[in-house]
């Protein structure tokens, strides 16, 4: 190929080492189109979906998981955590994506009402659907932190919305995440369930981290 692009300054430097030539390599990071809410062609989509969603979210504390659902993301540790949690019935739990894990995902957490599932969401919706939460979550593998920068968290820091992510403080992740939320470093249920409890009974916290 004539040229290679990352999507992160992480995956730029993993090219470097395996031999790639610089000149070849291109960093070209992701964005937000804010304009697409005012797409008329679905413009009532956007108003039925926002008063539906409004009304099933009113008065609780969102958690929110949104994007694709497999191997890499940690869903075990979600799982835990909605155990661990099970008493508070001011959190609400949103997961909507696609994936290998969905169908086991679902039966896991099928005895809990305060987890909601739905599918991903259409592109003219996502920026208002990501507004909903209260706490974004980006649960991921140990391991994966320096190859993978996930596209979703600019999603997330458009949101305005503070996030708790499994993600090492010095990853690229990491930096991005210690400025608009909490870093769980070792992946440890216990952490990520504390840094749950912190950011939903402080609602100046999560505004001034969001």
């Amino acid at each position: 190929f004539d040229t290679l692009s990352t999507i992160g300054e992480d995956m730029f430097i993993k090219a470097q080492k395996i031999g790639l030539n610089k000149e070849k390599l291109f960093l070209f990071p992701n964005w937000i189109n804010f304009d697409l809410i005012n797409d008329k062609k679905n413009i009532w989509k956007f108003r039925n979906k926002t008063k539906y969603f409004k009304n099933i979210f009113k008065d609780k504390i969102v958690l929110m998981y949104s994007g694709s659902m497999n191997k890499k993301q940690n869903f075990d540790l979600i799982v835990k955590c909605i155990r661990n949690l099970r008493n508070y019935e001011n959190i609400l739990w949103v997961i909507s994506g696609e994936g290998s894990v969905k169908n086991n995902f679902i039966e896991e957490v099928k005895n809990y009402k305060n987890v909601k599932i739905y599918d991903l969401q259409p592109t003219y919706f996502l920026q208002t659907w990501l507004k909903f939460a209260d706490i974004h979550l980006l649960p991921q593998k140990k391991g994966i932190n320096n190859l993978v920068l996930p596209s979703k968290i600019i999603g997330i820091l458009a949101s305005g919305k503070p996030v708790i992510a499994t993600t090492p403080k010095e990853s690229e992740l990491g930096k991005y995440v210690s400025e608009a939320g909490i870093c769980i470093e070792n992946n440890e249920v216990y952490n990520f369930t504390k840094a749950i409890l912190k950011l939903s009974k402080n609602k100046l916290l999560r505004e001034k981290l969001g």
